[in-house]
Formats: structure tokens, sequence, C-alpha cells
């Protein structure tokens, strides 16, 4: 059972308690998406090599082995080999340990091989970064069917990506470190990737079998919705609408990284042919010191107004971060709100008084409970996308975050 190289989500299962893993790969076994499970040491230290075949069993679901393997090809060829006769479709192998075990795993030939180029963790920036290109191009040209870049570092997903997949065009590649570590859903595979990696926030939950599926919908949602130039200017056309029927008074529209960035740049294109001329930027996760240098790209003016615009909504926590980015950098600056495709509507009372204590207004084409309102039972082109069964999902789920619903 090999990866395939589309958009998923990698569920880490990197926690000790043997029968709770296995009840969460029962549960993944039926969950709506491109789920694939990654078992690491912690919990293969705890249970024995052999929850790699129990939790394969359990949730009918690829299993990469993420033994982090980085020994001489003999040791490495040996654990790898283990893995793979247990039950792992892959196997995860640093590959600072160079060329020779790389290739000494990959000619076993027993599944597929992903090699670490660079991590999500600050200290990775003091020995593997500085050699992660080389790193990228030597896995590339060896075959490996996989990578890791580091969802964290956005910035180099997408040069890492860009030197992998020009070197191999079947590699897939996959980002840890969002959620808990601190990137967001989406991020990583905007930049390039084609699996994101989420464990605590989906072990963690109260329900993390809806907490799996709610990040992958949060990963697809705009991805998804902009894939063709006519989709997106649809997109485009929905914000810009909204815009007009609010009434907004505004001088510059700013996009949230990642997926805020294109949608500023529709948008204030939109907004020009309606002889609404704005300008627009967005910020930089990682800033730049050099060339066109600073946290953030595009002509921010003292005294401006800002729109910032971004795809959904889940804490504020983001546009918050980005805010505040924005009125350190020039004076007197003031917001006109937040504009949203999809307001999910699980904000605290705590989320909604810290964008309250910045004046953040918050604004929305569309709110999640109207969306699943409008498609229970409904046949769009042929398939019903929120059927009764989701729909009873989405509820239990929506019960849990927002107490006060009427769901």
């Amino acid at each position: 059972m090999r990866l395939k190289k589309e958009k998923g989500i990698i569920v880490a299962f990197d926690m000790e308690d043997t029968e709770f893993a296995l009840e969460l790969a029962r549960d993944l076994r039926g969950a709506r998406g491109n789920f694939v499970i990654k078992v690491g040491r912690p919990l293969e230290m705890r249970a024995g090599i052999g929850i790699l075949a129990q939790i394969k069993d359990a949730s009918e679901l690829p299993i990469i082995y993420d033994g982090k393997i980085a020994d001489i090809p003999y040791i490495s060829q040996r654990i790898a080999s283990s893995a793979y006769d247990a039950g792992a479709d892959a196997v995860i192998l640093h590959g600072f340990v160079g060329s020779d075990v790389v290739k000494a795993v990959k000619t076993l030939g027993k599944g597929d091989v992903i090699a670490v180029v660079e991590m999500t963790h600050p200290g990775s920036d003091e020995f593997i970064q500085p050699a992660a290109e080389r790193i990228a191009m030597m896995v590339a040209r060896t075959g490996l069917e996989g990578v890791v870049l580091p969802a964290t570092k956005p910035e180099r997903v997408k040069n890492l990506a860009r030197i992998v997949q020009r070197e191999n065009a079947y590699i897939y590649i996959i980002a840890p470190g969002i959620k808990t570590q601190g990137a967001s859903p989406g991020d990583a595979i905007v930049n390039g990737a084609d699996y994101e990696v989420v464990g605590r926030a989906i072990y963690n939950a109260e329900e993390p079998k809806l907490a799996a599926e709610t990040i992958y919908s949060e990963v697809m949602d705009i991805a998804d919705a902009m894939r063709t130039g006519g989709d997106a200017m649809k997109v485009a056309n929905a914000y810009a609408a909204r815009i007009k029927e609010l009434g907004i008074e505004f001088d510059y529209i700013h996009g949230v990284a990642y997926k805020g960035i294109p949608l500023a740049a529709l948008v204030a294109m939109r907004l020009s042919e309606w002889e609404i001329n704005k300008r627009w930027g967005y910020d930089r996760k990682e800033e730049k010191r050099y060339g066109e240098e600073g946290a953030i790209v595009g002509e921010l003016r003292d005294g401006d107004t800002v729109l910032i615009v971004d795809d959904v909504i889940t804490t504020g926590a983001t546009k918050v971060e980005s805010w505040l980015k924005l009125a350190s950098m020039r004076r007197d600056v003031k917001s006109a709100g937040i504009l949203v495709a999809v307001d999910r509507e699980e904000m605290s009372d705590a989320d909604k008084k810290m964008l309250a204590r910045y004046h953040l207004s918050l604004y929305s084409i569309l709110k999640i409970t109207e969306i699943f309102e409008f498609l229970h039972n409904r046949e769009i082109d042929g398939k019903v996308y929120v059927d009764d069964g989701m729909m009873h999902d989405f509820k239990q789920y929506f019960r849990q975050y927002v107490p006060e619903t009427q769901c």
C-alpha cells in the first residue's frame, strides 16, 4: 500500500498508549479524506515493532515507520528491513547521513523511502539547514519516493520543493509542524508540499477523528477553490462583492501569509475593474534581509486604513499577529477589519475579546453552518457532499467546540 502523490494529512502516532493508538486507527479507517499514519519511536518502543501491523490492520491506511534512521549503511538497512517486514509501507531516514545510507535502504526495494531534508525546530538551523539544499538534491537524484520539509518554515518548503521536484517530478513532499508547532493548516501545501503532518492537534483532541477531518478540510479549503484561473476569479468576485456590499472604506489590502497572498492580489485586481483602485501587499512569516527587505511586501503608508483578507478564521490569532506586524511598521495605521471566505464559528469569548482589543472587526462571506445547511443532502454534479452521516458528525463537532450553538 503505497502513498499517493496527492494532497493529504499524515497523522503522527507519537503517543505511547497502545490501546488508544489502536482505537484511533480504527476511527481513521472511515475518516473522510486522504489520510496516512506515521508511527513514531515513542509508540514503537512502548509496544514493539509489531504495533505497525496492528495499526495497519485496524486502519487499512498506508503506514510510515518514522524511525529517523541514521546509522551506517548496514545497520540502517537492517532497521528499515525490519520495519518493512513488520508492515511499514514507507520508512523515514535522515538525509544528512549521506548517499551510501540512502542508497542502501533504497536497494531493499521493500517500500517507499522518505528522507528528512530539514527539520522544524530552531536548532535545525545550526547544522542541517546550511546543508539542506545539497541534501535535497542528493536524495532526489537517488530516486527516493519522498522527502520531509519543515511546515514551520514555509519559505524553506517552497525553495527546497523546487530543488527536489526539478530533479524528480514524482517525489512527494511531507511537511510536519502543523498546529501545535505553529504552522497553519495549508501553509506547506500552498508552498509545494503534498502532505501535512499533524499529531498532537489530532490525538489530544476530545474527538480525534472529527479533529482529523476538520483539519483535512481546512487544508483543502482555498487551495481547492482556486485550482484554475476561472475558479480563482470566482473567489475574487465573491470577496469584491462582499466588500462593496459592506461599504468598507480602506487604503490597503493585506493578505495573511500564505493563503491570503493570492487573495489580496486577486481582490485588488477585481476591485480595480470596478474603479476601486487600492494598494495591496502581504506579510512574510520569515523576514527577508536581502533584496526587498522587511517583514511585508507592499506599499504600506503612514495613516493607512488596512483591510486584512484570508481564507478562514478559527481563533483569529494569526490575524492579530499580522495586524501587530503592520501596526508596528507605520504610524497611525488603522484597521478596516478582517474579511474571510468562511467563518468557522469556533471563536471563544477570549478570541473575540482579543479581536475587539485591537479593533479588528470580523466579516465573512459565509459561515460554516450556512455551508453545511446548504449542502445537506443536496446533489451537486451528481454527488452529495454532506449526507446525513456527515451532518451528524458536524453537529457533534460543533456542539463540542461551540456549546451555545442551536445545531
